[in-house]
């Protein structure tokens, strides 16, 4: 079974593998062992790598608290996404003028 990595270590882990590779692909390239070409290509999913990881711990709250919750409430929010979000801040726009006291008049 894999073992679970926080995202903040895999983050660390791929940086550093993004920097020993800026040290090791231009003596590939220089000694004809690695074409400029393709150690680029290798460089840009690297560094694609790190960005998902880094799009996915900057979201990581949000993903957990939508796992957490039920299929089927998951399923409502994923085919009716923006009509729930829409009366939720209606909800939440109302419970305001309620805790404020009720509607002005």
């Amino acid at each position: 079974m894999t073992a679970i990595i926080p995202l903040r270590e895999q983050i660390a882990e791929q940086r550093g593998d993004i920097e020993n590779r800026e040290r090791t692909y231009p003596r590939l390239v220089n000694r004809g062992e690695l074409r400029e070409a393709e150690a680029d290509r290798l460089l840009q999913r690297a560094k694609a790598i790190l960005s998902t990881l880094v799009w996915f711990q900057e979201r990581e709250h949000e993903l957990r608290t939508f796992l957490a919750m039920a299929p089927a409430d998951r399923a409502v929010i994923v085919t009716h996404g923006p009509l729930v979000a829409e009366m939720a801040l209606e909800l939440a726009r109302r419970e305001e003028i309620a805790k404020a006291g009720g509607a002005r008049r």
